[in-house]
C-alpha cells in the first residue's frame, strides 16, 4: 500500500515538473532546497522510498500544489495548467470533481445548495453563486 502510494506520488511530481517547465530532477531538488540523492530515490522506480512529510511539502511548494494533491491518482492536472493550487481544499477539490462528471440537473443543485448556504454568510457570496448559475444555464 505505501508503494502504491510513493508511486502516485511519484507520477505526479512527473506530470507536474512538465507542466511547470522544471527540466531535470537536480533542478527539482535545488529549488526545493532538497538533497539530489532524496529527490533522484523518491523518482526512482526500483528504490523503495518512504518520503517524509517535509519532502512531499517541499516539492508540492515548488509545483503550486497542495500536498495531498500528489496523493490523488489522476487528479486533473493539466486544466489548471499555469495556475496555482495552493488555495485548493480537499472538500473543494470534491465539488470541482463532482461539477465536472455529474449531470446538468445535479450540478444546478449543487450551486443551488451553495448558494443557501452562503446566503447565510455572506451576500457578496451569495450574488457571486447566483451569477455563475445565470451564466452556466447560458453557457452550459
Amino acid at each position: 500500500m505505501e508503494q502504491e502510494v510513493v508511486a502516485i506520488i511519484r507520477r505526479n511530481i512527473a506530470h507536474l515538473m512538465g507542466i511547470r517547465e522544471i527540466p531535470s530532477m537536480n533542478a527539482l531538488s535545488k529549488q526545493a532546497k532538497l538533497a539530489d540523492k532524496t529527490v533522484s530515490n523518491l523518482m526512482a522506480d526500483d528504490v523503495i522510498s518512504n518520503p517524509t512529510i517535509k519532502v512531499v511539502v517541499s516539492i508540492a511548494k515548488v509545483l503550486k500544489v497542495e500536498p495531498w494533491m500528489l496523493m490523488i491518482d489522476d487528479f486533473p492536472f493539466d486544466k489548471v495548467k499555469g495556475r496555482p493550487l495552493r488555495t485548493m481544499s480537499g472538500p473543494t477539490y470534491v465539488i470541482a470533481d463532482a461539477m465536472e462528471h455529474e449531470s446538468k440537473t445535479t450540478q444546478l443543485l449543487m450551486m443551488e445548495s451553495a448558494s443557501q448556504t452562503l446566503r447565510g454568510i455572506d451576500n457578496k457570496y451569495s450574488k457571486l453563486i447566483k451569477d455563475a448559475q445565470a451564466n452556466y444555464l447560458k453557457n452550459p
